[in-house]
């Protein structure tokens, strides 16, 4: 039996867009959104190059 991971969709939908992630502490990073996981782990990039957010750091994240 194969053990596949599945992605939320709802997740999936950031993929590939420019978004705005807002961390707990206010910070605030724009870019595209090259991976999303479950625990919404996201690597996001911007003019600085690739950037890597945990989930539990994430406060929300919104769409351009």
């Amino acid at each position: 039996m194969k053990n596949e991971f599945k992605v939320n969709e709802q997740f999936l939908k950031f993929k590939g867009k420019n978004v705005t992630v807002s961390l707990r502490n206010s910070d605030e990073y724009s870019g595209k959104l090259i991976s999303i996981d479950n625990l919404l782990n996201i690597v996001l990039e911007s003019e600085d190059g690739l950037n890597v957010f945990k989930g539990g750091k994430i406060a929300y994240i919104s769409m351009l």
